[in-house]
């Protein structure tokens, strides 16, 4: 009947309404996005690709060996003025279409990882020799290494192009200091709250962020008694360090001892590790720089100094005892 029919339409109303009511009570609309502020590279050509920004989303764990971590000092590296100029950008595109398809990362990363844990190992057990550089000293060592610029480097830098998509922004910076606000399920040597340092490989985003996520191979504890700007100076240069000295040239505490070792370039952050490596194993070392970071590269320990800018460096090698 007539009236039937309208019982059932009112009935089928009211409990569309209740039903819609329902449902917009139990939603629970997704958080907005966090956002965080970092120093990126826009594009591959040169110091005017850098910039800083503060609508970077905040990465997030999405493995269950990874670990989140809020970066509480951070440092750039020579190589990330290569990267600004391209540096390294085919391996860093192939490494993200490789991560994006959920395979698991090559072999030879995995060796480098173990190669950076023994230098972390390493670098905190002796952490105390590398960073006892009185602050004058420091100071001038940071003289001594500003003004690099891209051209320096034999790297083409790339004009700004359309047609080419390298996943920009990259973020850059290489060292690394903070505290642990989140790990993945399978995390088994750290907890929140643990202070921790790391260096990034020149392939995978930079730590010049507020927050960075990291695989649980890749950290180390931060020794204690150092504060996070100091130990945000040595991971990826120590590492690059101890992978020249140890892995590349054969040395090691009992080899070092009794021999005569050039270090190239002492006053770069490398040469800086190497000097104090190689003296802390028994080295005699000479090593190259310029007149303004001679005081800098004595200081370190090299008992010779070879002035660049000065004649033919090779020559003056060729007259030194070896």
């Amino acid at each position: 009947s007539r009236t039937g029919l309208y019982f059932g339409g009112l009935g089928f109303l009211f409990g569309g309404l209740f039903g819609v009511m329902l449902g917009l009570s139990w939603y629970r609309p997704p958080p907005p996005t966090q956002r965080m502020r970092a120093v990126v590279c826009t594009g591959y050509y040169g110091p005017d690709s850098l910039a800083t920004v503060d609508d970077l989303p905040v990465p997030t764990i999405s493995s269950p060996d990874q670990i989140l971590v809020q970066v509480k000092a951070a440092s750039v590296d020579t190589v990330d003025s290569k990267i600004c100029c391209g540096y390294g950008r085919v391996l860093r595109k192939q490494l993200s279409r490789h991560s994006y398809s959920g395979r698991s990362q090559p072999l030879w990363i995995e060796g480098v990882i173990c190669s950076a844990q023994r230098a972390l190992s390493f670098l905190d057990q002796n952490c105390y020799f590398f960073i006892q550089i009185s602050p004058h000293l420091a100071s001038s060592q940071t003289n001594c290494l500003t003004g690099i610029k891209p051209e320096t480097y034999n790297h083409q830098i790339m004009e700004p192009n359309a047609k080419h998509n390298f996943n920009f922004p990259v973020i850059l910076g290489r060292d690394c200091s903070g505290i642990i606000i989140e790990i993945g399920q399978k995390v088994k040597n750290f907890e929140v709250g643990d202070e921790v340092w790391f260096g990034a490989p020149f392939w995978s985003s930079g730590t010049m962020c507020e927050c960075v996520v990291v695989k649980e191979n890749m950290l180390a504890k931060k020794p204690r008694g150092v504060g996070f700007e100091v130990a945000a100076s040595l991971p990826y240069t120590g590492t690059v360090a101890w992978n020249a000295m140890v892995h590349q040239a054969g040395l090691n505490a009992a080899s070092t001892a009794g021999k005569r070792i050039l270090v190239h370039g002492g006053s770069s952050p490398v040469g800086c590790i190497l000097i104090q490596l190689a003296t802390l194993w028994g080295g005699s070392v000479a090593t190259t720089c310029s007149s303004r970071a001679t005081p800098v590269a004595q200081a370190l320990g090299a008992e010779e100094v070879i002035v660049t800018g000065r004649g033919n460096v090779e020559k003056q090698l060729e007259v030194r005892e070896r």
